[in-house]
């Protein structure tokens, strides 16, 4: 009778422990670079990118720059022009910058929470492009995802740097997708590496 009752306590009290939402984080990467140039984000991301992927082991953003646009760019007195690029060109860029050891892909649209989550947890940052909302296809800025944090709540969140300004912090991935974390942009395009 003993053992019945303390296991029907048991049982009654188990059941009433409301179910939390799975709950955790992770971060990866540290001592990040800033953009040399104003419109250079996607070029600071290519060596950012790869010093987690590539163990530090990167080019620098004028040999970037040059490779990607300088070259071609039509103006022999400035190999390295203050410009923002396409995706694929941020990925060629990401490419370059790993000396050829490492190469990404990139797909024109957000990944899912879950999937940053996967790529993250296998040390795997994200170049995010950044869209105005609602207008044009042209990217205005590129960061990295570096981290994810959910909480007991069901709150998701990513973990950014910045190459503009260097800033590294939280933004609630909703805001981060509709374009309420980033001066008005939204997440609309990834590069990271190919599986």
């Amino acid at each position: 009778m003993k053992k019945r009752f303390c296991l029907f306590v048991a049982v009654l009290l188990f059941s009433a422990v409301p179910l939390m939402a799975a709950s955790g984080s992770y971060v990866i990467g540290s001592g990040f670079e800033t953009q040399s140039k104003s419109n250079w984000c996607w070029a600071a991301c290519a060596v950012n990118i790869n010093k987690v992927e590539n163990n530090n082991v990167t080019r620098s953003q004028n040999a970037i720059v040059y490779h990607i646009v300088g070259a071609s760019w039509g103006d022999p007195y400035d190999p390295y022009p203050n410009v923002m690029v396409s995706l694929s060109n941020a990925r060629a860029a990401a490419d370059y910058a790993s000396y050829g050891s490492v190469s990404y892909t990139a797909v024109a649209n957000a990944l899912g929470f879950s999937q940053i989550v996967d790529k993250i947890d296998a040390n795997h940052p994200i170049t995010a492009g950044m869209l105005t909302p609602g207008g044009g296809t042209a990217y205005g800025h590129f960061v990295l995802i570096r981290g994810w944090k959910e909480l007991p709540s069901g709150m998701q969140y990513v973990n950014i740097h910045n190459p503009q300004n260097g800033a590294t912090n939280y933004c609630l991935y909703s805001s981060f997708l509709n374009g309420m974390a980033i001066n008005g942009l939204a997440y609309a395009a990834s590069i990271y590496r190919t599986p």
